[in-house]
């Protein structure tokens, strides 16, 4: 049809990134985006993806007993949310 714009579809499916880590959810344009897992052996991330990167609220574990639970923007703690770290909480 002229002038109609072919859609972009978000599916979900397991994948492996280009970093090693395997990730499981929301997809669109060949990258992470919506909700996800993202897992890479030492870390566990759930939360929210956007172009590929951890954008939004998520939790984040680590092998090193440390645990995140809050915002992010373009892979880096931002905003409000609670770091824990062994028997230490910040927020």
């Amino acid at each position: 049809m002229k002038g109609h714009k072919r859609r972009r579809c978000t599916v979900r499916k397991t994948v492996m990134l280009e970093n090693g880590a395997y990730y499981c959810g929301s997809m669109y344009e060949d990258l992470p985006s919506g909700h996800g897992r993202m897992e890479d052996g030492d870390h566990i991330y759930e939360g929210a993806f956007l172009k590929g990167k951890r954008h939004g609220h998520g939790v984040e574990t680590g092998a090193h007993n440390y645990r995140y639970d809050g915002e992010w923007e373009h892979d880096n703690y931002h905003g409000s949310g609670i770091l824990v770290r062994a028997s230490v909480t910040y927020e």
